[in-house]
């Protein structure tokens, strides 16, 4: 009984958020990746994501010479200096020959990654 009033007190009080993050990787596919919503979004979210999806790849197929991304056009998040400074390093480390990033517009819910996710998302709610 003391278990079940516990559950019960905890009815009203704020549900476990999260920060959902993917990537489509040529050749690989989605890699899917939640992080609690408290740990915060940004650069660091992003360039973490981005540190463990190449790693992944190195160990699936390996690398190629150039690396393409293709990111929300969102300054906070992607479009910065920490994400500049960090391709320009994976370039000066011969990493890669070359990295390039590009940002979608406004309302780019058309692309593949988008749909996955908004699948994603349903899913994670019916059962939330």
């Amino acid at each position: 009984r003391n278990t079940r009033d516990i559950a019960k007190s905890l009815d009203g009080g704020r549900k476990w958020e999260s920060m959902v993050t993917g990537a489509m990787v040529s050749g690989v596919g989605f890699m899917c990746y939640i992080a609690r919503a408290a740990i915060g979004s940004g650069p660091n979210l992003v360039l973490t994501v981005l540190v463990h999806v190449l790693r992944k790849t190195t160990q699936m197929r390996g690398l190629g010479s150039r690396l393409s991304i293709q990111l929300d056009n969102t300054c906070g998040e992607n479009k910065n200096l920490a994400m500049i400074a960090f391709l320009g390093w994976l370039v000066q480390n011969d990493i890669f020959v070359e990295a390039s990033l590009f940002c979608l517009m406004k309302g780019h819910t058309f692309a593949i990654l988008d749909q996955s996710f908004l699948a994603l998302i349903k899913g994670l709610k019916r059962h939330a």
